[in-house]
């Protein structure tokens, strides 16, 4: 017995680090556990405005969080290098140790820089039908300045 269910959500950019082979068997994959009338959603970094940043992003500090098991600090920066057909986000973890010492963990996702039509045209191929799409997390209209592609999406009747 395959378990259904009225929504299956893809957030946080998690999508877009798909190949468009990995993007179809995932679709694939929601289509079985969809239940009847049921919706599939995912949110990623609009891929248009994506393509209009430099090649890359020099190091930026996001915030400084404290170590879940020293309670000591670590600050949190990130950067990214792009081309035509792969963005890649890198984050720093630098844990400020007691004696002065900073170990670093450094973390990378790459997202694929597929159009928002490709990602439209697959859906499509495996038999969803386009509900909505936004640019923003307030239901705002989707444009290429927006900065995120939303999308929810239906099995075809």
């Amino acid at each position: 017995m395959k378990l259904k269910f009225p929504l299956i959500i893809l957030p946080c950019n998690t999508y877009s680090t798909l190949s468009a082979q990995q993007r179809l068997a995932t679709l694939e994959c929601v289509q079985k556990h969809l239940a009847a009338g049921g919706l599939f959603a995912a949110s990623m970094l609009n891929p248009a405005r994506v393509l209009d940043l430099p090649e890359s992003g020099e190091p930026e500090l996001e915030e400084t969080i404290a170590h879940p098991r020293s309670g000591q600090p670590v600050q949190v920066s990130s950067a990214w290098q792009r081309d035509q057909d792969k963005f890649q986000v890198i984050w720093h973890y630098d844990h400020m140790l007691p004696d002065g010492k900073v170990e670093r963990t450094t973390v990378t996702a790459n997202h694929e820089l597929a159009s928002t039509e490709d990602y439209q045209h697959e859906l499509r191929l495996a038999g969803f039908e386009l509900k909505d799409v936004y640019g923003d997390f307030e239901e705002g209209s989707y444009h290429a300045d927006s900065p995120y592609f939303i999308f929810v999406a239906a099995p075809q009747s």
